[in-house]
Formats: C-alpha cells, structure tokens, sequence
C-alpha cells in the first residue's frame, strides 16, 4: 500500500512525465518559475510567442525537462 503523504509527490512525477516541455521565465539571482508545461514544444513555442506579446520584458526560455 502507498503512503498517503507519497500520492501527490507520485501524480506530480507522472504529470512532468506527461507534459516535458516547460516554459520558464528567467528571474534574477538564478532564480527560474515554471510559467506553463506543455506536451508538444510547437505548443510551448506558441505559448511564449503570445506571452511576448502580452510582457515584453519578461526573459523566458523553453526546457525539456526529463
């Protein structure tokens, strides 16, 4: 049986398994926030061309996380 406190940690793995394109806006000191996760990089691609539109300032980057 599987602890209760393990559930949301294991469907948390399996979503990034599921969507590995990420969209991160850069922040400063090294810092990074996951903005949005994708399961085609054309649709992440789409995703920050729009944000551009919106935040122009905004440093973002698209990952593929494994």
């Amino acid at each position: 049986m599987i602890p209760a406190d393990l559930i949301p940690a294991a469907g948390s793995i399996y979503r990034a398994r599921l969507f590995p394109w990420s969209v991160i806006r850069l922040l400063p000191n090294c810092q990074r926030s996951v903005l949005a996760r994708f399961r085609k990089r054309n649709e992440a691609e789409e995703y920050v061309r729009s944000l551009r539109l919106v935040e122009r300032n905004w440093d973002c980057e698209i990952v593929f996380e494994v």
